[in-house]
């Protein structure tokens, strides 16, 4: 029986390389991070969403995605540097 998802093998083989490089120069995946965020003014969902970068005392976290759940709920996610 095969496994739909086996993350190891994806870790170690394919996403390993890119980890590390993107761990050594954290500068271009921010850069990267920035260009993929959502527009700044939008309504999703029959909401007007507008947000901002969050920023804390101690992290930084950029919003990634917004989307519509359903025709009155929104989802979001929210990328933190730990």
């Amino acid at each position: 029986m095969s496994r739909f998802f086996e993350s190891e093998l994806i870790a170690r083989g394919q996403l390993g390389p890119l980890w590390n490089n993107l761990r050594e120069q954290p500068h271009y995946i921010q850069s990267f991070v920035k260009q993929m965020q959502p527009q700044v003014k939008q309504i999703v969902a029959g909401y007007n969403v507008n947000y901002r970068q969050l920023n804390d005392a101690s992290q930084m976290g950029l919003l990634f995605d917004i989307a519509t759940l359903s025709k009155d709920q929104i989802i979001f996610t929210v990328l933190t540097s730990l």
